[in-house]
């Protein structure tokens, strides 16, 4: 495959558009930007995982790093060994179940609204006519 050539970046001086519109490539190519999405309807439906989703970040040389393990690990392995190793990385990304966002308020186990985020274990749409303040 193409990662067993080990691919190294080369610099090239920066992007001229006009040379390029002239058929002229000497220069970089235009940046292409990774970027990740989600479904509209996700937030909606799991507050926490689009946070998850929103937070995860993984460099070029993980993600190269982990797709030559393919050869000889499936998917779940790598990715399963990777957990493993890198909770430093990966733990950040994991919202705190009170983390709440606006229109949220912070609900003890009974389901009871709290104002301590020590006696709170998750968020609940606070009634018509009540709002939350933010706690810092």
């Amino acid at each position: 495959t193409f990662l067993d050539l080990n691919p190294t970046p080369i610099t090239f001086p920066a992007h001229n558009s006009d040379e390029w519109a002239a058929g002229k490539k000497v220069t970089d190519a235009a940046k292409v930007s990774l970027e990740k999405f989600m479904h509209h309807s996700i937030p909606d439906a799991d507050r926490r995982l689009a946070q998850f989703l929103s937070r995860m970040s993984l460099s070029q040389g993980r993600l190269l790093s982990m797709l030559r393990q393919l050869k000889t690990k499936t998917a779940a392995e790598v990715a399963c060994d990777w957990l493993k190793a890198t909770p430093a990385v990966w733990a950040p990304w994991v919202p705190v179940e009170t983390d709440c966002s606006a229109g949220l308020g912070l609900i003890d186990t009974s389901g009871q609204f709290v104002t301590n985020r020590s006696l709170a274990s998750s968020c609940r749409l606070c009634p018509p006519g009540m709002a939350s303040k933010l706690l810092t």
